[in-house]
């Protein structure tokens, strides 16, 4: 089996870096997961059952929790999570108070160093709302406002010079 090139940056040439009996026993886990019943989303109670389920297994199984695998675990998609979240009410607090534990382990985990900061700002970016911001303000000034006038400018030579001269400028006002 090809290994790909693991100094790649593109994401796509690069293959996980596990043993086939961990690859065996991820797929195992999330077989699992597939596997469990359905439950009625509508019910919070049901809900949060499975999302404490959801973080007890992730400890037990030694798998770092994130939104796709809650996804799976509660049977339903990432985007439903997200439409639940937004939505509010008793179902959406559920999936916000999940995604912030998820959200906070993955802050710790890269401050620690613990993951890839790449992967840390795509995840954080895509399931958390982060984002790179820049704040440009732009105030449109009317240049010509805050110019001095030829008035100025002449009255304002006599203290650039010190006053050692007094040429009479009248002779440029006048042809302005």
């Amino acid at each position: 089996m090809a290994k790909g090139n693991p100094k790649s940056n593109f994401p796509n040439a690069q293959q996980p870096a596990l043993k086939p009996e961990e690859m065996g026993g991820m797929v195992a886990a999330m077989e699992e997961l597939r596997e469990l019943p359905k439950i009625n989303t509508n019910d919070p109670d049901e809900l949060e059952s499975r999302v404490r389920y959801f973080f007890e297994w992730c400890t037990e199984k030694q798998l770092r929790p994130g939104v796709e695998l809650m996804a799976l675990c509660i049977g339903t998609s990432r985007q439903n999570l997200w439409k639940w979240e937004q939505a509010g009410g008793k179902k959406g607090e559920i999936v916000g108070r999940a995604k912030q534990v998820i959200a906070a382990l993955l802050e710790q985990w890269s401050i620690c160093g613990k993951i890839n900061p790449a992967t840390s700002c795509f995840l954080l970016k895509n399931h958390f709302g982060y984002k790179d911001q820049y704040d440009v303000s732009a105030v449109p000034v009317n240049q010509m406002d805050s110019l001095p006038t030829a008035e100025e400018i002449v009255k304002g030579i006599p203290q650039i010079t010190a006053g050692d001269i007094e040429p009479d400028f009248t002779d440029i006002l006048e042809d302005g």
